[in-house]
């Protein structure tokens, strides 16, 4: 037997080819964490593609609408996530780290910042027996070199000055990259928008925790 892995996407663009490689076994778990197909290619990654035959409970998506912030983001990570990863109890966790859910990406349309990227990835972290990071989707260049250093750093246990260092910001301004620190906020949707997120994603956990969690929790534990 192969070794038991959770996949954890949190790119922007749903993981439809990963998904498609293990959507008929429960030896890999598969979660994706997206903006909703309505609006965002591939068009896939609904609440109720949950796998099929052996397979079915094992491949779980999180669609976001457009503009989700941190705050829903990562209460809904935390309501899914941890519970099935520690349920399915894998030998490694397989991560794909794109940053193109920032609110300032140019081909999407979620509204995350750095510091809800950072929260997540140190969750991975602590979820993970062994891990392996991959990289993925950004599309603003400052955005891609600030977050994947923030995540080496995480994975190394290395605290990184909020500064960012000369010699870099001589380089980058070469490049019209002109940010001068590593984290960055945003300003947040209005509670009108905040409410129909929440709402909406509370729909979907709620979907999962009634398909998935009885499947992965009572069968995925090793025996």
């Amino acid at each position: 037997m192969g070794k038991r892995v959770a996949y954890i996407d949190i790119d922007a663009h749903h993981g439809d080819g990963v998904q498609a490689a293990f959507y008929q076994t429960n030896r890999v778990l598969t979660v994706s964490l997206h903006e909703t197909g309505h609006t965002l290619f591939p068009g896939t990654g609904f609440e109720y593609e949950i796998g099929e035959g052996e397979g079915k409970g094992y491949s779980v998506n999180l669609p976001f609408p457009p503009s989700t912030d941190d705050e829903v983001y990562v209460w809904a990570f935390e309501e899914i996530v941890p519970p099935l990863v520690q349920g399915f109890q894998p030998d490694v966790v397989v991560s794909q780290l794109g940053v193109d859910t920032f609110y300032n990406d140019p081909l999407t349309n979620l509204h995350l910042t750095i510091s809800g990227f950072e929260r997540i990835v140190r969750r991975i972290k602590s979820l993970a027996p062994h891990w392996v990071a991959l990289g993925g989707g950004g599309y603003d260049v400052s955005n891609v070199a600030r977050a994947w250093t923030l995540a080496w750093a995480i994975m190394n246990g290395v605290e990184l000055d909020e500064k960012l260092p000369e010699i870099y910001l001589g380089k980058a301004g070469s490049y019209g990259i002109h940010e001068e620190t590593l984290r960055f906020g945003a300003e947040p949707p209005s509670s009108r928008q905040r409410g129909e997120n929440r709402r909406e994603a509370e729909r979907v956990v709620h979907y999962i925790k009634e398909k998935v969690f009885p499947i992965v929790l009572n069968t995925g534990m090793r025996e």
